[in-house]
């Protein structure tokens, strides 16, 4: 391409020379160097020129490496980005199965405790209303009793030493009485603190 140039600027040159132009060998030789140095000069012109394009695409294709790296980079990341996603979904799944049982676990229990306690104050209550009626059945038959003393006289507390036999005789009754009247199946056995109802004493 350089050898294309000098040529035609040689041949313009020689154009300079045609007849009716007056030019010497010196001339001629001051324009071939001139021509000879501008082919230099646009030959090194154009070696810098290739140089920099061959930078420029070297430069070209590690920036699209480098894209390519950060393309494969990001499609990684984001492929472990859903993955975490997923594992924290799941996770997130788990629990709140977790506390529905747990919830599911407390209800059932308050149930079977509110169902024990049910049961507990129902057991209660039927102890309760057992007690009250023996309570009734010792009330009517201390209730009797007095009424029996009153009707009969009044009652002597045993102490130690006495008999039926002793204890008629200090109240004017005989011990026959004593034992109709308190349904002892023994006159000779009585317990010091018995109570006998002592009948028709005043």
């Amino acid at each position: 391409m350089m050898r294309s140039l000098a040529n035609c600027l040689l041949l313009v040159a020689a154009a300079g020379l045609m007849p009716g132009c007056f030019a010497t060998a010196k001339h001629v030789r001051t324009i071939e160097t001139d021509i000879t140095r501008q082919a230099a000069w646009t030959d090194q012109k154009l070696t810098e020129l290739s140089s920099d394009i061959e930078a420029l695409r070297s430069e070209n294709d590690a920036l699209r490496q480098r894209t390519t790296d950060l393309e494969g980079q990001i499609s990684s990341l984001g492929g472990e980005v859903s993955t975490r996603i997923t594992e924290l979904s799941e996770r997130d799944r788990k629990i709140d199965l977790q506390l529905a049982e747990t919830s599911q676990k407390a209800d059932a229990l308050g149930a079977a405790q509110t169902e024990t306690e049910r049961d507990m104050l129902d057991r209660m209550n039927v102890i309760l209303e057992e007690v009250l009626a023996e309570n009734k059945k010792l009330r009517g038959r201390i209730d009797k009793l007095e009424s029996s003393a009153f009707t009969f006289g009044r009652t002597h507390v045993v102490k130690p030493g006495e008999s039926v036999a002793g204890i008629a005789t200090k109240y004017g009754v005989t011990a026959q009485d004593i034992v109709r009247a308190n349904g002892l199946s023994d006159a000779n056995v009585i317990q010091v603190g018995q109570e006998l109802v002592i009948p028709g004493a005043e």
